[in-house]
C-alpha cells in the first residue's frame, strides 16, 4: 500500500484544475453505506471500470502461470473460516479455479462486474502448495442475455513441467448494470420447493466484508468490494465470491475423509450470496452433491460431483 506524506503548505494552495475556485466549497461526496469504508479507500468510483478488449469466441488468452503458496492458501482458507490443515500440503481446489480470473485479467479483459454463473471443473490429480500452476485458456462461447454478454472461458490446467492437471470452464455474465431478474418461481406465485429435501446440514458460515476482502482481494472484481459499484449493477450490497462457497463444500468433503486427489464436478450459482449474509452448507446423504443456502433458504451454490476420489 502506498503511503502518502501529508501536504504541508507554505502558502495558499492553488485551485486544482477543474476544481472549485478559492472560497468555494468542493462538491459534496456521495454517502456510502457504513460497510463501504474498506472498499471506498482502495477502489475507483462506479462506472470507472477500465476499458479493455471485447471478448470474442476463439480468442486465446495469454499464457498464465503462478504459484499458490502455503501462506496464500492459508490466508484465503482462514478468510473462509476453514482450517487449512484439512488439506495438508495440497492446494484447496477452489483456489485453483480462482486463478482463471487472474488469467482473464492478464489478457487485458476487465473482470469488474463479472457474475460467475456456472463451472465444470475436472482435476486428474491434486496440486501441492508451492508448485507451479499454468493455465492455457480461450473463449469457447458467447451469447447475449438481458443482463449482458454470457461468456464461457475454457482452460487446460497444467503442471509446471507441462503435464496435465485437469480442465476448467468458467461461465460468466458480464453485467451491464441492469437490475437482476426476479426469481421466476416467485414471480409466478409458484410454491417454493424445499431446497433441503434429501440433504442434511453439514456447516454454517457468516460472511462479512473483511472475509470477502481477504478471500477475493487477490483476484479483484469490484462487484465483491465496492457498495456503490454493486448498487449500480442492481444489488443491495457487494457479493461474496461464488468460489468461496465451493471452498466450503470442498472443506465439508475433506472433513469427512481426505482432500480430493481427483474429481469431476459441475457447480452453478443461481443467485448471489451477499457479503453480510449467513449461509448454510448442505450435503445429500453421504454423497457428493452439495449446496449452499442463504438465510431465506434459497440455493446460492449447487454442486454435483460425477467423480470424487481421495
Amino acid at each position: 500500500m502506498t503511503t502518502f506524506t501529508p501536504y504541508k503548505p507554505y502558502g495558499p494552495m492553488p485551485p486544482r484544475p477543474g476544481g472549485p475556485a478559492p472560497g468555494q466549497q468542493p462538491p459534496a461526496q456521495p454517502q456510502l453505506p457504513p460497510a463501504a469504508a474498506l472498499a471506498n479507500k482502495r477502489y475507483a468510483p462506479p462506472g470507472a471500470t477500465p476499458a479493455g478488449p471485447e471478448p470474442e469466441i476463439g480468442h486465446a488468452l495469454k499464457p498464465y502461470s503462478t504459484v499458490i503458496t502455503r501462506e496464500r492458501r492459508d490466508k484465503c482458507l482462514g478468510a473462509a473460516e476453514i482450517d487449512p490443515r484439512l488439506f495438508g500440503d495440497l492446494v484447496e481446489p477452489a483456489l485453483i479455479a480462482n486463478e482463471a480470473f487472474r488469467a482473464i485479467k492478464g489478457t487485458g479483459f476487465s473482470i469488474d462486474g463479472y457474475l460467475h454463473a456456472e463451472s465444470r471443473f475436472v482435476m486428474t490429480e491434486a496440486l501441492p502448495v508451492d508448485n507451479v500452476l499454468a493455465l492455457k485458456g480461450r473463449i469457447a462461447a458467447k451469447t447475449a442475455t438481458s443482463r449482458g454478454p454470457r461468456v464461457v472461458y475454457a482452460f487446460d490446467l497444467l503442471k509446471g513441467n507441462g503435464g496435465a492437471l485437469g480442465s476448467l470452464t468458467v461461465d460468466v455474465v458480464i453485467s451491464g448494470g441492469q437490475a437482476p431478474p426476479r426469481d421466476p418461481g416467485a414471480a409466478a406465485g409458484a410454491p417454493a420447493a424445499d431446497a433441503t429435501a434429501g440433504y442434511r446440514q453439514v456447516g454454517s458460515k457468516q460472511v462479512t466484508p473483511n472475509r470477502v476482502d481477504n478471500y477475493s482481494r487477490y483476484v479483484g472484481n469490484q462487484i465483491h468490494f465496492d457498495p456503490l459499484f454493486a448498487s449500480r449493477h442492481g444489488y443491495k450490497e457487494p457479493l461474496a465470491q461464488g468460489l468461496m462457497q465451493l471452498s466450503w463444500m470442498m472443506a465439508a468433503l475433506a472433513a469427512g475423509a481426505k482432500p480430493p486427489a481427483a474429481f469431476d464436478l459441475t457447480i452453478r450459482f443461481p443467485r448471489p450470496l451477499f457479503w453480510s449474509e449467513a449461509a448454510t452448507i448442505w450435503r445429500a446423504g453421504g454423497g457428493t452433491a452439495l449446496r449452499c443456502l442463504n438465510p431465506a433458504r434459497k440455493v446460492t451454490a449447487d454442486a454435483v460431483f460425477a467423480d470424487y476420489r481421495t
